[in-house]
């Protein structure tokens, strides 16, 4: 995970800290009755978090592992009730895959990103077919 900047910034290493910080185990991998696997990690701020981004926050990542599938969920959670906070969040994944041309993405139609390898440039989510 990148979190809470792509990339190079100022306050911290590049592409944030949580690749960097110990992850606890909110769940421990367990089977379901459909015979899927579910796990639940968590990081929260800490001192060292906010020596770099002086915020309090909660994230959460819910791993779903089905026969052929894996699915996902991430949540980031403000405690604050006073101050709003912006942050990157990345999944920087490399997943070896018979055929690309295979894998879907979904549920991020008509989002709107920042391609920080095509100029900085703001585009819209769509389809690809090829690595």
């Amino acid at each position: 995970f990148d979190l809470a900047q792509f990339g190079a910034w100022t306050f911290g290493p590049p592409h944030g800290f949580a690749r960097i910080v110990r992850w606890n185990v909110e769940k421990h991998p367990e089977r379901l009755p459909s015979g899927d696997v579910e796990a639940i990690f968590s990081i929260m701020d800490s001192e060292f978090t906010r020596s770099m981004w002086n915020y309090p926050f909660k994230l959460t990542y819910r791993l779903i592992l089905r026969e052929k599938e894996l699915h996902f969920n991430i949540g980031v959670y403000n405690p604050s009730k006073d101050h709003t906070f912006s942050f990157n969040l990345l999944l920087h994944t490399y997943f070896k895959v018979p055929d690309v041309r295979r894998c879907q993405i979904t549920g991020l139609h008509g989002c709107t990103f920042i391609d920080k390898v095509r100029t900085n440039s703001c585009r819209q989510t769509a389809n690809f077919h090829a690595e």
